[in-house]
């Protein structure tokens, strides 16, 4: 089954957590697993990791902490993506074509070849700072003036600002 490990979400939440701050500022892993709910000893793992491969850098002692190694805006979802998992590959048949009995005849692997490149352009197309920055507006409230609330604050049923909130929310808001 092709699935996105629990170790990679991991990561993508450690890089979205440090894309969110600003640049060169640090976060104590701490920090970090108290806001992504990562567990310790993954968490070690996980940074040394995204360290070793130079996505995020890495500093001791009382002022040091994690932060990316690139601005936000040059780390894809691919890049992470590649650290923790390898290679991205839906199918054997499209890194080893001998291993198929049909090889080139087959029907199929055509469509593992687009499927791949579609998930490959949509991981590559995906930046850290473009996560972040959907990330920061998911967690805002909307507040427009609002006829019946005290001080004209309210949030309110404004569908642009509704937009981010799942439907169960929605319900719940009205």
């Amino acid at each position: 089954m092709f699935k996105i490990t629990r170790k990679t979400d991991y990561a993508v939440r450690v890089c979205v957590a440090l894309a969110k701050q600003p640049r060169g500022a640090r976060l104590a892993t701490q920090s970090i697993q108290d806001k992504m709910f990562i567990p310790h000893p993954l968490l070690r793992r996980i940074v040394a990791e995204l360290s070793n491969a130079g996505l995020v850098r890495t500093f001791a002692g009382p002022n040091g902490g994690v932060e990316l190694a690139r601005p936000p805006a040059e780390i894809t979802l691919k890049d992470i993506f590649q650290v923790m998992e390898g290679p991205i590959c839906v199918s054997e048949c499209l890194m080893d074509p001998q291993s198929c009995p049909l090889e080139a005849g087959c029907p199929v692997r055509e469509r593992w070849g687009s499927l791949q490149a579609t998930i490959l352009a949509e991981l590559a197309r995906t930046s850290l700072r473009q996560l972040a920055e959907e990330a920061t507006a998911a967690a805002a409230p909307c507040l427009h003036a609002g006829k019946n609330s005290p001080g004209g604050l309210a949030v309110t049923e404004h569908q642009e600002c509704q937009s981010h909130i799942p439907d169960t929310e929605k319900e719940e808001t009205h």
